[in-house]
């Protein structure tokens, strides 16, 4: 098939069909955070039992399990296990270069969404960071149709819209071809 035949909503379809089967795992070391997917093995905030430990000054006596008290007259307190539900931030270079051939448009494009749709497989939310801008849920498919990689060749400009750390996997879809040496940019 030829790239430059194909339009950019064929493109964009095939990497959500080939998503289908793929779904994203976060490391036992990834941060904490409020309810999600995927369980850790570190106590949190869920439904599903961790682990006992014991009871401190100052816990608070509603997490007390009374009925293990009444056994064995120690006060322990009752751990669920954390969960995570990351944010998934794809950052798309739009500079020229990434447009040079349609072959290269096309590839950034497939990719782009086969990520969005591993992300949604595994019910996180996939965040489109291009050209500035934020794009999520259904507004990410409309905003990758409508790129045009005719942008600086800037690599500031790749994650300008990135936010702090947290529950984040991110993924730069960039051919790195700027003027000037991104080992500055990166440290």
């Amino acid at each position: 098939m030829n790239a430059g035949s194909v339009t950019p909503q064929t493109w964009i379809r095939a990497g959500a069909g080939a998503a289908e089967l793929w779904r994203l795992r976060p490391s036992a070391s990834f941060p904490r955070g409020l309810a999600g997917r995927f369980p850790l093995n570190q106590a949190g905030a869920s439904m599903e039992f961790h682990d006992y430990r014991a009871y401190q000054p100052g816990d608070d006596l509603r997490q007390v399990d009374w009925k293990a008290y009444a056994r064995t007259e120690a006060l322990v307190l009752r751990q669920y296990r954390e969960e995570a539900s990351p944010v998934v931030e794809i950052f798309m270079d739009t500079s020229a270069s990434m447009g040079a051939y349609a072959g290269k448009h096309a590839t950034a494009l497939h990719v782009a969404s086969f990520l969005a749709g591993v992300s949604r497989q595994s019910e996180s939310r996939p965040v489109l960071i291009a050209a500035a801008y934020r794009a999520c849920g259904a507004d990410f498919e409309r905003r990758l149709q409508e790129l045009a990689f005719t942008g600086p060749a800037d690599p500031a400009a790749v994650t300008a819209g990135a936010r702090g750390p947290g529950r984040t996997i991110r993924f730069v879809l960039s051919d790195f071809l700027f003027p000037t040496d991104f080992r500055q940019w990166m440290s």
